[in-house]
């Protein structure tokens, strides 16, 4: 199995980097943890240090603190040395670093290995199934679309919504005890190498046309092979009908890729010239995934099939804290590349092989 990054992408880690816990030098930014930090100031230092941290005094970080009073130029440079060399890893910051930075999922080891999980390929793979499945609901006025609709009108978006939708889609019973797509079997993928890292910012635009910086540790466009082979849920089938609900056709590979290319196409005709570009690349079986953070379950699916009957505005007219009445999607995001290419949507990929 082999995927294609085409724009940056970060899959998070669920950790930040804080101005504590980095050095900044030049372009390149050098991850420290707090033991490396107190080792390379001494005692004294690092308890002055951490004593503004936790006082809120020294909000610009270790590389502000360096360059205060009382430090000279040379114990500036014999400090920002034993630094960069003790660092737990270092990154390409080309566009500077005004603050934390969320990290990128990695393996264990010296140095961390990022990687792309399972569970990202499996999760964008599912996403575009169900939409696919609602749509075909949609269009026939199945029961679950009409459901949908009802509950949005009188309640808005809930995860008991989610929960039904794929109740709905994936299962024929209700006490079903696994969809069909639980048994889809991929594998993680193969460490990159961590030069294919960068920290960059991907900027959330609103309805209102601000736009909001997100810090992140961002995957270059690059080429990731993953261990193994991948399976389609279809063996499965026959040992498992009492569980299942899909019909053994929406099971196999050449379902799965359709619906992933056809989810693709659909969304990409919001994201103007950039967007384009993509569907270009974009085919049933070399379809486009949607990787990583900044992606929206619900408004990826089923925000899209209301865009499409006509029904957005009148049923986001409901709500009337939200200020981004009947626009589709809620927020655009956009990203640079680490040479300042873009902007272009974040977190495209083409799976090339399967």
């Amino acid at each position: 199995m082999k995927l294609r990054v085409l724009t940056p992408v970060h899959i998070g880690s669920g950790e930040k980097v804080t101005r504590a816990t980095y050095y900044h030098e030049g372009n390149r930014v050098y991850v420290l943890d707090l033991d490396i930090v107190q080792r390379a100031l001494g005692t004294w230092r690092a308890g002055q240090f951490f004593d503004r941290v936790a006082l809120g005094m020294e909000q610009q970080g270790l590389d502000h603190f360096l360059k205060g009073p009382g430090i000279s130029p040379r114990e500036r440079d014999t400090i920002g040395r034993n630094l960069k060399e003790t660092a737990s890893y270092s990154l390409s910051a080309p566009h500077g670093i005004p603050g934390e930075f969320s990290t990128f999922i990695k393996a264990s080891g010296t140095p961390p290995a990022p990687y792309i999980p399972a569970t990202e390929i499996k999760g964008a793979l599912r996403t575009a199934v169900i939409y696919r499945l609602l749509k075909q609901d949609r269009e026939r006025g199945g029961k679950t679309w009409q459901s949908i609709q009802r509950r949005l009108t009188e309640s808005g978006p809930s995860r008991s919504l989610v929960q039904q939708m794929e109740a709905g889609l994936l299962r024929d019973r209700r006490d079903a005890l696994y969809d069909v797509l639980k048994f889809l079997w991929l594998p993680d993928s193969r460490p990159v190498p961590l030069s294919a890292l960068y920290v960059g910012k991907v900027e959330v635009i609103s309805g209102t046309g601000k736009r909001i910086p997100i810090w992140c540790e961002l995957l270059r466009p690059c080429v990731v092979e993953f261990h193994g082979e991948a399976h389609p849920p279809s063996p499965w089938m026959e040992s498992s009908r009492r569980e299942l609900a899909m019909n053994t056709h929406q099971a196999t590979k050449a379902f799965v890729l359709e619906s992933a290319w056809a989810f693709s196409k659909d969304l990409l005709e919001d994201y103007g010239p950039a967007g384009k570009e993509l569907a270009a690349q974009n085919t049933p079986e070399r379809p486009l995934l949607r990787l990583g953070k900044h992606k929206g379950y619900l408004a990826s699916t089923v925000g899209l099939l209301l865009k499409e009957a006509g029904l957005l505005g009148r049923i986001a007219a409901t709500y009337p804290r939200r200020s981004r009445t009947g626009l589709f999607p809620a927020s655009l995001y956009e990203v640079r590349g680490p040479a300042g290419d873009g902007p272009v949507p974040p977190g495209w990929a083409r799976l090339e092989e399967w």
